[in-house]
């Protein structure tokens, strides 16, 4: 039998049509789904955020660990968000070409991996190098748990699924100062990370036994995005580094922030 075009263009309910292209469709489902859309949803958007929350949190108990002074230390933070901002000018136009099912879990896998290479990292260079890929990885989960949210409330509450799905992310701070400190007691900061590598394994499970709905998909990559990407995401990167150690490196006597800021424009 021939296979069918995914790019085809679908014949939608008029309550099921995608809201954007890209974005799931939305069918009518019972309540306990509905329910299990909503906790899967504030799953993953707790999962993308708290791995840079319990760093943050932590960063005088990293500094010892790895011996680093407190401007050293401030690049783990600092490369985590230069790479998180730069990646989400690709995920829009990857999850409207490839479709939500290889944005969902190949991601979610993706970010299972990084989480469980940060276990063998020795070093400061190293923790880098592991925590600028996770910051790629997560910049997918956001916006993931908040497709989640959208199926779990009907049409008219739909702008609540945004409120909660953007809450339950700026929730991951404060959770993270909850118990982080008993987490580095187990076993220093590779404590920290096996949580995060358990919760990324719990929310993968998640994901694959309850699926989104489909979505329409488009090629949308054209060869011009990737020169736009080059050029753009060094600076949005550089400008998060000048952001970041800014305020504790002093401008005079560190010239390397004004040539980044100089870079980033």
């Amino acid at each position: 039998m021939p296979q069918r075009d995914p790019y085809a263009p679908r014949e939608w309910q008029p309550h099921e049509k995608p809201m954007l292209l890209g974005s799931p469709s939305t069918p009518v489902h019972s309540t306990p789904k509905r329910i299990a859309y909503g906790v899967v949803g504030l799953l993953v958007c707790l999962t993308g955020a708290l791995g840079n929350a319990m760093v943050a949190a932590n960063l005088q108990n990293l500094q010892g660990t790895f011996a680093a002074w407190s401007t050293e230390i401030a690049w783990l933070p600092a490369v985590y968000v230069m790479t998180n901002v730069s990646i989400n000018l690709l995920l829009v136009k990857f999850r409207q070409q490839f479709g939500l099912r290889a944005f969902t879990e190949g991601f979610l896998v993706l970010y299972v991996l990084v989480t469980f290479f940060h276990l063998f990292v020795n070093d400061l260079s190293s923790a880098l190098m592991v925590r600028a890929a996770h910051g790629m990885v997560a910049a997918a989960l956001s916006s993931l748990g908040i497709y989640y949210q959208i199926q779990a409330w009907p049409a008219k509450h739909r702008l609540k699924a945004l409120t909660i799905g953007i809450t339950g992310s700026s929730l991951a701070i404060p959770i993270a100062r909850l118990f982080s400190t008993e987490l580095l007691q187990l076993d220093e900061w590779r404590g920290l990370y096996l949580f995060e590598l358990g919760l990324a394994l719990i929310s993968l499970g998640c994901v694959i036994a309850l699926k989104l709905p489909p979505g329409d998909r488009r090629k949308v990559f054209e060869k011009k995005d990737f020169i736009t990407f080059i050029l753009l995401a060094p600076g949005m990167a550089l400008l998060c580094a000048v952001l970041s150690l800014g305020r504790l490196e002093w401008w005079f006597e560190t010239p390397w922030i004004g040539w980044l800021l100089a870079g980033s424009l």
